[in-house]
């Protein structure tokens, strides 16, 4: 295409310097005569077709620009998700030698890409980049000297808040065109999980479950304002979305309460709507009671997760006082104390 156009531009060029190209006794567009008429006929084909042709390359650049900065994102989660898995492994060496080629293979998808597309990044996204790779292969040294399971989660936890910075930042610009960015980022509200394959996440789930009989048992005892219930919400993709319901009831069968936080998920349930779930089907419970918090077993995995700094960000952020380890209400206390004071003369 652009040797066409340089072909026809110099065409038009020797009309021009042949001249004889238009009458002057003639008005208007009349002046032209027929060798007139084909170069401004050519002419305008030329504007038209190099027009055309800057705006497929620069749709073409911006697709590419979209593609690139989307797979960054993509290997940036992947490399969160690596870790999630490891804190959910009991490591041996053999598993020590896995992650080691998990995180090369990362690193070496990453060092690719800003190979062949680095002219789609501005130089502050290759700093980035770049900083991600050395922070994965520094962590690849330390898992040699590294060998107790507290250390090198620790020691993750920083490489994990890496890669989800880079992975917010390359999602921000493209968050409506990115059903991938959208998803994770789009909605920041939601509270994602794999029910099934979170080790962690499900036995927080089973602990908040068998607990929550004895706040059922004691409910009599709980005002409405002391005890939140989270619930999964069910979307109209199939997923789900895990809430907080507040003004708690419990009928015998069902518990009933008002959705407290906004629902960003695709579905007719709204904050505010009440909304009714049997016992056993909860997520986690939070219960407010004397100053103390208890339970909130989902949100301690999910804090595990986060840096240091992270973490204080969002506990700052609370409107209640959050305990180092989830607690569970001693309720006989309560009891004791009612029995004490029945006895007195």
């Amino acid at each position: 295409m652009e040797y066409t156009l340089i072909i026809a531009s110099f065409i038009i060029t020797v009309i021009a310097l042949l001249g004889d190209t238009w009458n002057p006794n003639n008005t208007g567009l009349n002046k032209l005569n027929l060798k007139g008429k084909i170069a401004l006929i050519s002419s305008l084909t030329v504007v038209s077709i190099s027009i055309y042709t800057t705006y497929i390359k620069e749709l073409e650049n911006d697709t590419l620009k979209f593609d690139v900065h989307q797979s960054v994102a993509v290997h940036a989660w992947e490399l969160e998700m690596q870790i999630e898995k490891i804190e959910q492994m009991n490591l041996d060496k053999n598993k020590l030698i896995y992650i080691k080629y998990k995180f090369n293979l990362l690193s070496k998808q990453l060092e690719r890409i800003i190979q062949m597309h680095a002219g789609s990044f501005q130089s502050n996204e290759l700093k980035r980049i770049e900083n991600l790779i050395l922070f994965i292969e520094n962590e690849m040294l330390k898992l040699n000297t590294q060998t107790s399971n507290t250390e090198i989660l620790t020691s993750l936890t920083d490489l994990t808040f890496n890669a989800r910075e880079l992975r917010k930042d390359f999602c921000k610009n493209i968050l409506e065109k990115s059903y991938f960015c959208y998803e994770r980022q789009g909605v920041p509200d939601m509270q994602f999980w794999d029910r099934e394959n979170d080790i962690n996440m499900k036995l927080a789930i089973q602990k908040a479950q068998s607990s929550f009989q004895e706040i059922l048992d004691n409910f009599e005892k709980i005002n409405s304002n002391e005890l939140y219930i989270k619930v999964p919400l069910i979307l109209n993709d199939g997923a789900f979305e895990h809430i907080w319901l507040k003004n708690i009831s419990y009928d015998g069968t069902y518990i009933t309460g008002r959705i407290d936080n906004f629902v960003t998920g695709d579905t007719l349930a709204k904050k505010g709507d009440i909304l009714s779930i049997k016992p056993e089907f909860i997520s986690d419970w939070r219960l407010s009671k004397e100053g103390s918090e208890f339970g909130n077993f989902t949100l301690y995995v999910a804090l595990n997760r986060l840096s240091f700094k992270e973490k204080n960000d969002f506990i700052s952020k609370l409107s209640y006082k959050l305990s180092t380890k989830p607690k569970i209400y001693n309720f006989k206390k309560d009891d004791n104390k009612t029995l004490k004071r029945n006895s007195l003369p």
